[in-house]
């Protein structure tokens, strides 16, 4: 797309850049919410603890919805895509019981 910029009009360099910074903030939360899970040793493949601080699990799933909460708020969306179903087989189902064990 860069390439193309010196023949895009204004409008279309303005859709460009809010896409790019959707995207950007998107990423950013995403991955901040990853780092925090690795951190924390939930991630299957990552992890190297046994047990699990309930605590600290209930605590990251705290900042992890707060996050998300701000994410919707920054993006204001009028409407949103939903899965059908919500979750499939590429959800791993360690990570889902730990959020049930710590509400």
């Amino acid at each position: 797309m860069d390439s193309e910029l010196s023949f895009m009009t204004d409008s279309e360099k303005l859709v460009l850049q809010a896409v790019r910074g959707t995207t950007r903030e998107i990423c950013r939360v995403v991955t901040k919410m990853w780092v925090a899970g690795v951190h924390a040793g939930i991630d299957p493949l990552l992890n190297t603890k046994e047990h699990f601080d309930v605590a600290k699990v209930a605590h990251l799933r705290n900042a992890w919805l707060e996050d998300l909460n701000h994410l919707i708020t920054w993006l204001d969306w009028s409407e949103w895509v939903k899965c059908n179903p919500a979750c499939d087989r590429e959800v791993h189902c360690e990570v889902i019981s730990l959020f049930r064990r710590a509400n």
